[in-house]
C-alpha cells in the first residue's frame, strides 16, 4: 500500500522516513480504501507519541499533490547488519538466545503500551495484525522498535507468521500478536520459521494443523513457553503480561539479570507536540490538536507557529472568541505571517465581519502576491457577495500560480453553478476532483449540480462518494 523514502528536512538538516500511498493508478476505489487506512495508520502512530521500542510519528500532513504523508524518525541501523530484523536474520542462522529474548522483550514492551496509549487516548482494541521480522527496527544501539500500523485499523497479516484466526477471517486479539511475535522468537533463536512452504496454500495447511519442528537451540523453559505461544487456539497462548513474565525468567536465567524495559512514554518537546497537534488537525481530531497546542505553548509561548495552528484548530471548534485571541497573538509576534491573515480572515468571515476579513486577505496578498491560497479566499469572500466577475478573476489568478489547485477549481465551479452556467460548472467540479480524487466537498457540490440539472443517478454516485471520503476525517466523522 505504501512508500516509504529517506528524506532531509531543511530546516533541522536531520534526516526523516516519510511514508505515502503508491501511485494513482490503481482507481478511485481501491484509493479510498488506501486512503482510509492511512488515514487510520497515521492516526495511531500519531497517537503513540514518543516511546523507547516505538518508531515515533511527528506529524500527519498532504503535499501540494494532495498526497497524504506521515513524517516519522528515521531508524539508523547497524552499518553491519542494517536496520531490520530480517536483514539480521538474512545474515545470521540464528541469534544468540539472550540477544533473541530481549528484542522480543522490547519489542512486546512497545506492543503492550501501544495497546493501552490507543485504547485510552481512542478508545479502540489494539492489535498490530503484521508482526514480522521486517516490521521490527533495531537501531545502531541495538534497540528493538515497532513499527508499520497500516493494518491495525484495517484487515490482513503476512501468511508466513498469521495464526488460525487470521487465515479464516475470524475476530483478532491481543494473542494473535502473540502467536506472530512467536513466530518472530522461534526464527530468531532456530535461524528459521517454525512453519515454511513455496505456496500460500501450504503454509495455510501448516499453520492451522501442523506443529512447529523440535527446537534446538532453546533451553527446555523457552521451548515450552514458545509452543504456548504458536498453539493453534488463541485460548492456550499467553497474553502480553504472561509471555513477558515468562521471557524475563528464561532472559534471568541465561544472564542472571532482567532485561530492563521503559513503561512509560518520552517527554515531547515543544516542537514535537505542535507537530502532533498539526497531524491531529489535519485528520480532523481538533480537540486533540488543541491539547497537543497547549502543551507546545507551556513550554515556548513565544513561537507564533503554535498560536496560530490552536487558532486554525479552535476555529474547527466553532470557537470564535479563544481562536480570534490565538490568531492576535500570532500576529503580535509575526506580524507578516501569511498563514495567519488568511487565517483570520476566515474568521472573521464566519463571524459575519466581511470588511475586515477583506482587508486581511488584502494584507496578505501585498506580502506575498504568489501565495494562490490568498487568491483563493478572496474569490470564495467576493462569491458570497455576489461579485462573480471579481470572485471568478481570483480563482483564475491562484490557477495562474498554481494550474492543480483543486479549491480554485472548487471555487469556479461555484461561481458557474450561481450563474447557472451549468456545463462549465461541470467541468471545474471535475477538474477538482481530478486532482484531488479524495475531495468530498467537489463531489458534494457536483451532486447539487447533477440534481439542478436532473440527472438522479450521476447525483446518488457523487453523494455516495462524498459521504465515503468526508467520514474518512475526524471524531464526528458519522455526523454526514
Amino acid at each position: 500500500m505504501g512508500l516509504v523514502y529517506i528524506a532531509r528536512r531543511e530546516k533541522d538538516r536531520k534526516l526523516y522516513a516519510l511514508k505515502t500511498l503508491r501511485g494513482r493508478e490503481r482507481g478511485k476505489e481501491e484509493m479510498i480504501k488506501s486512503a482510509a487506512l492511512f488515514r487510520g495508520e497515521g492516526l495511531v502512530w500519531i497517537t503513540l507519541g514518543k516511546h523507547r521500542n516505538v518508531v515515533q510519528a511527528f506529524w500527519f500532513d498532504l503535499d501540494e499533490r494532495y498526497r497524504p504523508f506521515l513524517i516519522m524518525e528515521y531508524v539508523e541501523g547497524d552499518q553491519r547488519y542494517g536496520v531490520s530484523l530480517g536483514n539480521w536474520l538474512k545474515m545470521e542462522k540464528g541469534l544468540e538466545p539472550s540477544l533473541a529474548i530481549r528484542f522480543a522483550l522490547e519489542a512486546l514492551n512497545g506492543l503492550g503500551y501501544a495497546k493501552r496509549k490507543v485504547n485510552e487516548d481512542l478508545n479502540v482494541p489494539f492489535i498490530h495484525r503484521d508482526i514480522k521480522p521486517d516490521n521490527l527496527l533495531i537501531t545502531r544501539e541495538g534497540t528493538a522498535k515497532v513499527t508499520d500500523f497500516g493494518l491495525v485499523m484495517g484487515k490482513g497479516g503476512t501468511p508466513l507468521y498469521m495464526p488460525h484466526e487470521q487465515w479464516g477471517g475470524e475476530a483478532v486479539e491481543e494473542k494473535t500478536d502473540v502467536y506472530a511475535l512467536g513466530c518472530v522468537l522461534y526464527e530468531m533463536i532456530e535461524g528459521r520459521r517454525p512453519f515454511d512452504d513455496l505456496t500460500i496454500d501450504g503454509l495455510k495447511s501448516k499453520h492451522l494443523n501442523k506443529k512447529p519442528e523440535p527446537m534446538k537451540k532453546a533451553c527446555s523453559e523457552m521451548k515450552g513457553l514458545l509452543m504456548r505461544c504458536l498453539a493453534k487456539s488463541p485460548d492456550k497462548r499467553p497474553n502480553f503480561q504472561e509471555l513477558q513474565d515468562g521471557l524475563q525468567s528464561v532472559y534471568i536465567g541465561l544472564t542472571g539479570g532482567p532485561c530492563t524495559l521503559a513503561d512509560s512514554p518520552e517527554p515531547l518537546s515543544a516542537e514535537d507536540l505542535n507537530a502532533r497537534g498539526s497531524g491531529f488537525d489535519e485528520l480532523g481530531y481538533y480537540e486533540k490538536a488543541v491539547e497537543c497546542y497547549n502543551q507546545a505553548i507551556a513550554l515556548d509561548s513565544h513561537d507564533p507557529r503554535f498560536y496560530m495552528n490552536r487558532a486554525t484548530a479552535r476555529l474547527a471548534l466553532k470557537d470564535f472568541e479563544g481562536a480570534l485571541g490565538d490568531y492576535q497573538r500570532a500576529q503580535a509576534l509575526e506580524p507578516d505571517a501569511v498563514d495567519v491573515l488568511i487565517g483570520k480572515g476566515s474568521l472573521l468571515v464566519q463571524k459575519g465581519d466581511r470588511e475586515n476579513a477583506l482587508a486581511c486577505y488584502r494584507q496578505a496578498e501585498r506580502i506575498a502576491p504568489q501565495e494562490p491560497l490568498v487568491y483563493v479566499s478572496l474569490g470564495n469572500l467576493r462569491a458570497q457577495d455576489r461579485l462573480y466577475d471579481e470572485a471568478e478573476g481570483y480563482f483564475r489568478k491562484a490557477l495562474s500560480i498554481r494550474s492543480g489547485l483543486a479549491e480554485a477549481h472548487l471555487g469556479l465551479g461555484n461561481v458557474r453553478l450561481c450563474r447557472e452556467d451549468y456545463k462549465t460548472a461541470e467541468v471545474s467540479y471535475q477538474r477538482a476532483i481530478n486532482q484531488n480524487p479524495l475531495y468530498g466537498e467537489a463531489y458534494l457540490n457536483l451532486a447539487r449540480l447533477c440534481q439542478l440539472m436532473n440527472r438522479p443517478i450521476e447525483r446518488d454516485k457523487a453523494i455516495e462518494m462524498a459521504c465515503r471520503l468526508m467520514p474518512l476525517k475526524g471524531e464526528n466523522s458519522g455526523d454526514i
